[in-house]
């Protein structure tokens, strides 16, 4: 009679049944996970793992690999890293507060770094509290939908408007008949919605013991949320906050650990903006979100914002346990009082007070409703000087006079004429468009940037901070750009369009040929 082996480790039964789950999600059997790894894990052992004989900590980490868990998800922890094992690194406790608070701040910095778009950077210190509109999910609405109306919300879907203080207390305190732990911050592009995620960052750290996870979707470049929080946030966070650390597997473990003891708060900013995958490319964003949401990852409190037109693409979306909240548009006392501090800021009260009237002038109510707008009121301000005697009409003319006040501050750095600007227009719509068409939509490696536009329009669009670095490739390492704002990349893009063909060109009796963006996700 063969004897039992005594090496190795077994399953438990809690990580035996999580085994049989990932594979059934996965629609996987028995023999799969010998062929899908590596390894070359047999059949024998997959087929003893089952008997919960002990196997080796080699045919643990494959089956693990293979099923997108951690080895510790299958066996005991403790027998996994025994005292003996463990090094003096792993011995040490982790402030995960610190660890957190450090990263924000780190993210805080590089998200002011690239906001600043005028020459003394007063912009990054105005900011005026956002009012929200607590929403039930959208009804359809029959009929013919004017424009104006599409981003507009029926009186039956308000539930509450929330002040930006009595919001906030949501993540402070003991909030007794909350339908949903989770919360949805939906609104066009330039309505604030990153910066409100960004100050309900500051206000966890600064008013409760919660821990604060603050992601920007846009970096994922395709990888599972989990593996992101691990091998990157993670990484990155500890090396910030305990230098004299590698990231090892038991302090994975440790993060995981203080996930599924409840408290944290993960912030995701930008659903609208992430980057497609093979495997992400034919379900929603949304869809996606909540497929990630599983395991571990459950046990956390979500924060998302994401755009208007996103968010509602279906009618009950499927994103059960969320509450919704629509960041609203500035109230015309929000608009004065952002205005004044922008020119107090800037030392220039009388300026301030003149844009103001020009604002109540007749004949201005159409830029009056376009700046109520964060966004679109940070173009204005900035650009008043170009032209005091004249306020843009739509929301075009408002882009073009902040880009022609961009050149004319970059100017005296980066002088360029008339045909040059305008080649290199020409060249960022074409990059826009590209990009907008692409997987990764905002999202540009260095070698396409530069394939698309050329050597020296890129670094010039690079100067002028169109463009700005914000990360690199996972796996090469290489430098990752996007345009200073999405709204600008779809601006470029728009004026690179110059026939309805782009959208929609119909081949009588041969459908195929034809050309049908107007249909495709990205473009609605």
């Amino acid at each position: 009679m063969t004897s039992k082996r005594n090496r190795g480790l077994s399953a438990t039964q809690q990580g035996l049944k999580l085994v049989e789950q990932k594979m059934a999600e996965k629609g996987y059997k028995r023999k799969c996970l010998a062929e899908l790894d590596k390894t070359g894990i047999s059949i024998d052992r997959i087929n003893a793992f089952f008997r919960r004989e002990n196997l080796d900590r080699g045919n643990i980490e494959a089956i693990a690999r293979v099923l997108d868990i951690l080895p510790t998800d299958i066996v005991d922890a403790n027998k996994w890293y025994p005292k003996s094992q463990t090094t003096a690194h792993e011995q040490i406790s982790i402030d995960w507060r610190l660890v957190c608070s450090k990263m924000l701040e780190k993210q805080q910095k590089d998200q002011r770094l690239r906001c600043k778009a005028t020459e003394m950077g007063f912009e990054l210190n105005i900011y005026v509290p956002l009012d929200l509109v607590e929403r039930k999910k959208q009804l359809r609405r029959a009929g013919n939908i004017e424009a104006k109306q599409l981003n507009q919300l029926e009186p039956e879907v308000i539930t509450k408007i929330h002040k930006h203080d009595e919001f906030l207390q949501r993540f402070t305190e003991q909030n007794q008949g909350i339908e949903n732990k989770h919360i949805a911050i939906i609104g066009e592009a330039g309505a604030g919605k990153s910066t409100l995620l960004s100050k309900i960052a500051s206000h966890i750290q600064e008013n409760a013991e919660n821990l604060f996870v603050f992601i920007s979707l846009s970096n994922l470049e395709g990888q599972k949320l989990r593996e992101y929080l691990l091998k990157r946030w993670l990484s990155e966070a500890i090396g910030i906050s305990y230098p004299e650390l590698d990231v090892t597997l038991e302090i994975e473990n440790k993060f995981i650990k203080r996930f599924r003891q409840g408290g944290v708060w993960l912030l995701l900013d930008g659903v609208d903006e992430m980057v497609c995958s093979l495997e992400t490319r034919n379900t929603t964003p949304l869809d996606w979100i909540k497929f990630q949401l599983q395991d571990w990852l459950n046990q956390a409190q979500v924060v998302l914002t994401c755009r208007n037109n996103v968010w509602d693409t279906k009618v009950n979306n499927g994103m059960t346990g969320f509450d919704t909240f629509k960041a609203q548009d500035f109230e015309p006392e929000q608009v004065n009082k952002f205005i004044q501090n922008w020119f107090d800021s800037n030392d220039d009260k009388q300026k301030g007070k003149l844009l103001k009237a020009k604002l109540q002038e007749p004949g201005a109510e159409r830029i009056r409703d376009l700046v109520r707008n964060p966004l679109r009121l940070s173009l204005l301000r900035q650009t008043f000087d170009i032209n005091k005697a004249y306020l843009p009409e739509t929301k075009a003319a408002l882009y073009k006079q902040f880009i022609l006040y961009l050149h004319e501050w970059k100017q005296h750095i980066h002088p360029i004429n008339k045909a040059t600007q305008y080649k290199l227009h020409e060249a960022l719509g074409k990059l826009a468009l590209a990009g907008i068409n692409s997987e990764t939509r905002f999202r540009f490696q260095e070698s396409e940037a530069r394939k698309e536009m050329g050597d020296n329009l890129f670094e010039l669009a690079c100067n002028i901070i169109w463009l700005h670095q914000v990360d690199r490739d996972l796996q090469t390492d290489e430098p990752v750009f996007a345009f200073f704002h999405p709204h600008f990349q779809e601006y470029f893009a728009a004026l690179a369009i110059d026939n309805f063909k782009y959208f929609i060109n119909h081949v009588m009796n041969y459908p195929q040929k034809g050309n049908y963006r107007i249909f495709e996700t990205q473009w609605k």
